[in-house]
């Protein structure tokens, strides 16, 4: 992850300064900063060797539209055409992004649930959820865009590069505050 917030800084640096984009890219590299600086103070090693010593299926598309509640009060998992192995992380943080995508989500209140949800699942990672949140933290879906675009040699100033790239950082800095606040109370 230090990795790729060094790329957003580097991108930051690259862009005339005092505009629309480059201020964008200035907090997005903050917020890649700060996420990055809260995952040095987690329990990464520990999790790193314990994701390590299991193979791990993962949903691949973790979401509340996949989750059903029997009449014993039970939730069960569907919709597993998307699975993989790989870690739980990544289930968590592609929780986020499709909670984030829809403004009418109340994120905070189905997100905290559906957390909570998840480490009673996977009770073995239940000791990493500051892992997981500062892992969240990271703007993925603005960085892999940003990056993306400027490896197909896309104009990233151009109207509607400007108005997705907004948009995802909109998405992003609401998904850091919330998380901010929630690795907070968590740790």
């Amino acid at each position: 992850m230090g990795k790729k917030a060094a790329q957003l800084e580097e991108q930051a640096k690259a862009i005339d300064h005092g505009d629309t984009l480059s201020h964008i890219m200035e907090q997005m590299a903050g917020i890649a900063n700060q996420s990055y600086a809260w995952l040095e103070k987690s329990n990464l090693a520990d999790f790193c060797r314990t994701a390590k010593e299991r193979k791990a299926i993962c949903h691949g598309d973790y979401n509340s539209n996949n989750l059903l509640l029997a009449e014993n009060h039970e939730v069960m998992m569907i919709d597993f055409d998307r699975a993989y192995y790989g870690l739980p992380l990544d289930d968590f943080r592609f929780l986020l992004v499709s909670l984030m995508k829809n403004p009418k989500n109340d994120a905070v209140k189905r997100t905290k649930l559906l957390f909570d949800l998840y480490f009673s699942i996977c009770p073995l990672y239940a000791p990493y959820k500051s892992v997981y949140v500062a892992d969240a933290m990271f703007p993925h879906v603005f960085y892999s865009e940003a990056v993306g675009r400027e490896k197909q040699k896309q104009a990233l100033h151009s109207p509607s590069s400007l108005d997705l790239l907004t948009r995802l950082a909109e998405q992003e800095t609401k998904k850091f505050a919330f998380l901010s606040d929630f690795f907070k109370s968590e740790g």
